[in-house]
């Protein structure tokens, strides 16, 4: 049974190597946006269509494996290792030799491009595994201290090779160099090495429970891709661009938002998972946490978008705004969606986590096919009515599998409903230049309604933080 302290310290160790990396990494693109095109922004948009993809194939589900069995051994351990390498190898041989092809069908001259940074692909099959010990222990403090020195060399070396000129390559440079370096410091400072060697039956073991996650992974990882596909194959560089920076922004930080949460409370959730009601609970308690703390924040980045645009990327960059806004309001669900998923991986349900995918991920791509001749706008706005249906589905979902009540997860619902009224209110009363007090008193009978909505939220924080 893992203490609450040590969950705590997980959390709060987990949250600064996160937002350590997205502060930092936001700063870089800043930097970097002013010396590199949207145009070349979505020449790396393309590229990471093909990284984000072999990721998935690379851990293979086989992280999530190791924490979720109770009496891993070193055998597993290594078994895991050379299985993720093993893909890794392999998924980059045959990026290699289909670069050309990729390149034809994007109507790019970006071969040697696709064929260097992929070897990103080869230095994460290595880092899974020790990531994966570090996770076990809950052992965010040296996470952190790995990305801090990795995430700021890099950032040097792409800033100063923007500078320089260097256009893609300096984002390509940044990227390659942080890969390296992580893996480099966990290498060094985990001194571990496989042991054992690669064991049929322990993979057999670790895969009946990860395939399906690999399968769902697949099925996401192609269904997100598939904006960046459509926009890279129908439209100009420059769409793909803004789509890109816009995706940087927005969902690569709820991302990794979700995955501060996730990858403490997956472990956590593990040694509570034969107490349904008591795992339930848990999973509606930390929804509304993290609605209560990104709702508000989101609120007033979406409401001053356009003028934080063009102070931090320059009036180059003011086609994105309005997509900026839509993923903003995107992201809302995105972490309660992978905090309900996380649930049928605690109790081992990865068949249910499979079709849920499947069947929420075919809604997406049918919402895409529909608006995509709508451009950019068209696909943001398809991501949004994706993201809302599947937290339904998925809330739904989870009440059914812990015999719990649905209609306590559409409390969030509501609060949305009512939050994005008041918004819309104030971005009229904005628009009205001159109505300084009514922006005044708008601002803070939304921040009463808030305060009044979320305020056991709030409390809470509060008590784990300040009242330990």
């Amino acid at each position: 049974m893992i203490s609450k302290k040590k969950l705590y310290n997980g959390l709060v160790w987990s949250t600064v190597d996160k937002f350590l990396i997205v502060g930092i990494q936001i700063i870089i693109e800043i930097v970097l946006a002013r010396f590199i095109s949207p145009k070349e922004y979505g020449v790396m948009g393309i590229l990471l269509i093909i990284i984000s993809f072999s990721q998935v194939l690379v851990d293979s589900g086989l992280g999530s494996s190791l924490i979720f069995k109770k009496d891993r051994s070193e055998a597993d351990f290594s078994t895991a290792f050379y299985a993720s390498l093993m893909m890794g190898l392999f998924t980059y041989l045959f990026i290699f030799f289909l670069a050309p092809y990729i390149a034809i069908f994007f109507k790019s001259t970006i071969v040697s491009h696709i064929r260097i940074i992929s070897f990103t692909i080869i230095i994460s099959s290595i880092s899974v595994i020790y990531k994966t010990k570090l996770s076990i222990d809950i052992d965010f403090k040296s996470q952190a201290k790995f990305s801090f020195f990795a995430i700021v060399i890099s950032g040097i070396v792409g800033v100063g090779m923007a500078i320089m000129n260097c256009g893609i390559w300096a984002l390509i440079a940044q990227n390659l160099s942080f890969n390296f370096l992580t893996l480099l410091f966990l290498v060094v400072n985990l001194k571990w090495l496989p042991k054992e060697k690669f064991s049929l039956k322990n993979f057999k073991e670790l895969f009946k429970y990860s395939s399906k996650l690999l399968y769902a992974g697949i099925l996401n990882s192609l269904y997100i891709n598939l904006n960046s596909l459509f926009l890279g194959k129908f439209f100009h560089a420059k769409e793909l661009g803004y789509y890109t920076k816009s995706y940087q922004f927005t969902i690569f930080p709820a991302s990794i938002f979700t995955n501060v949460v996730q990858r403490v409370l997956f472990p956590y959730y593990t040694s509570i998972q034969a107490d349904k009601p008591k795992l339930y609970d848990h999973t509606i308690l930390y929804n509304r946490v993290i609605f209560a703390g990104i709702f508000p924040i989101i609120s007033v980045v979406i409401l001053y978008a356009p003028q934080i645009i063009v102070f931090f990327l320059s009036s180059t960059w003011q086609g994105m705004v309005l997509p900026f806004q839509i993923l903003l309001g995107s992201i809302l669900f995105y972490p309660l969606i992978v905090l309900n998923m996380n649930v049928f991986q605690v109790l081992g349900k990865t068949n249910n986590f499979f079709w849920i995918e499947v069947i929420t991920k075919i809604i997406g791509i049918l919402i895409l096919i529909l608006l995509y001749p709508y451009g950019i706008k068209g696909i943001c706005f398809g991501v949004f009515i994706q993201f809302f249906l599947q937290y339904i589905i998925t809330s739904f979902s989870v009440a059914k599998i812990t015999s719990q009540s649905f209609v306590r997860s559409l409390e969030v619902i509501w609060y949305f409903i009512i939050g994005s009224a008041f918004l819309f209110g104030l971005f009229y009363l904005k628009n009205k230049s001159f109505i300084i007090l009514p922006i005044f008193i708008a601002i803070l009978i939304y921040g009463l309604f808030l305060y009044i909505a979320f305020k056991k939220e709030l409390v809470f924080v509060y008590q784990k933080i300040f009242k330990k």
